[in-house]
């Protein structure tokens, strides 16, 4: 019985999450009230508050659930010891991020809703504080990769690793802003990768053969 209780808990859990998801992807978190997520899980209001203390403590559920599973082997491929080409690494990486961004719908739907629909307000201090840390933790896998391609003598050194960094992170965060606007043609599919490879390029030393 009690297995029962909690596999149907769980399942209340995740029926929570993607309700809200899709209600504030169709209609913003703050337009988006608790007894609308509990009506769209087929669930009570008073469940919502068993699993969720509010609705920022969903949008940290969401990134955990959803996305940050899936960015985790990044990082640590990012962070360890390089395997390889460091160049070819960084570019592999770019390309596998890019490719679960268009083909795991949960995860760029979570995306989507921390990138366009949250409001870092005071008020939401401690979602505030979760997401740039997070976000921090993104600066620094880049920063580790583009530091290796330095320490293999493959990276320009005319330009700081932290501005070549920056720039990259710039590039790919500006890519996924534009991928998430309503009816803006799919540019990550037709053209992400090559359009990252040509920063990279641009940024990597050329040895003559």
């Amino acid at each position: 019985m009690a297995r029962k209780t909690k596999e149907e808990a769980e399942k209340t859990y995740h029926a929570l999450l993607q309700a809200a998801a899709n209600l504030f992807t169709r209609y913003g978190i703050a337009e988006t009230t608790l007894n609308q997520i509990a009506k769209e899980a087929g669930v009570t209001r008073g469940a919502f508050y068993w699993h969720f203390e509010d609705k920022n403590d969903v949008v940290r559920a969401l990134w955990e659930t959803h996305a940050k599973p899936q960015l985790e082997p990044l990082r640590a491929e990012m962070l360890g010891p390089c395997k390889g080409c460091a160049v070819e690494s960084l570019r592999t990486i770019t390309k596998r991020l890019l490719s679960l961004v268009t083909q795991n719908e949960q995860m760029g739907q979570a995306i989507r809703i921390v990138m366009h629909n949250v409001e870092l307000s005071e008020q939401n201090s401690a979602l505030r504080q979760y997401l740039v840390a997070e976000h921090g933790q993104m600066i620094a896998c880049f920063g580790s990769a583009f530091q290796k391609i330095k320490q293999v003598g493959l990276l320009r050194s005319d330009v700081s690793v932290e501005t070549i960094s920056w720039g990259y992170i710039c590039l790919l965060a500006g890519m996924l802003d534009k991928h998430f606007i309503p009816d803006t043609p799919d540019m990550i599919t037709t053209q992400g990768t090559a359009i990252m490879d040509l920063y990279l390029d641009g940024v990597i030393m050329v040895h003559p053969d």
